[in-house]
């Protein structure tokens, strides 16, 4: 937002130079770079029952990785990467990762410890398998109306 403030007060002074032909090009440059700023820069994650918007910073990184501005009291870190297998990255402070497949849908969770959690998904989008770091899986299984009908495991519950 306060990269249209700016560009709004720059057009403002650009406007008052004069009524050319000039000026009015410069100023409806700058208004579009302020709008540009707007479009397309931020990234909304929801965890649970709250979602956090994330602002694109304005400088790439020199590896090619974008940085995200997280929301005021949230210590987690979005980045854009490189990696076309996890384009998006969310890392919380104390260390666990959350990585983001190329349709933007939640792909693995990684704990402290490395521990990983995978997440497969039909290509409609619904989820179908959900794997942890011990190879236990739960798999989704769906009705003709494409609503969750049951859910099967490939562990033991004996333990």
């Amino acid at each position: 937002m306060a990269s249209l403030i700016i560009a709004t007060i720059a057009a403002q002074d650009v406007y008052d130079g004069g009524l050319n032909v000039k000026d009015w090009t410069v100023a409806s440059l700058i208004i579009y770079w302020g709008m540009e700023q707007l479009y397309s820069n931020a990234v909304s994650v929801t965890l649970g029952n709250k979602t956090l918007q994330f602002i694109k910073l304005p400088k790439l990184e020199a590896d090619g990785t974008q940085k995200y501005l997280s929301p005021a009291g949230v210590t987690a870190e979005l980045t854009k990467t490189t990696d076309t297998n996890f384009p998006y990255i969310l890392q919380e402070r104390l260390g666990n990762i959350f990585r983001f497949d190329t349709n933007l849908r939640l792909k693995e969770i990684e704990d402290v410890d490395g521990k990983k959690m995978s997440f497969n998904y039909h290509a409609d989008g619904r989820l179908d398998i959900v794997t942890d770091a011990y190879s236990r899986s739960l798999k989704f299984n769906y009705d003709s109306n494409l609503l969750i009908q049951s859910i099967s495991n490939n562990f033991s519950n004996s333990d």
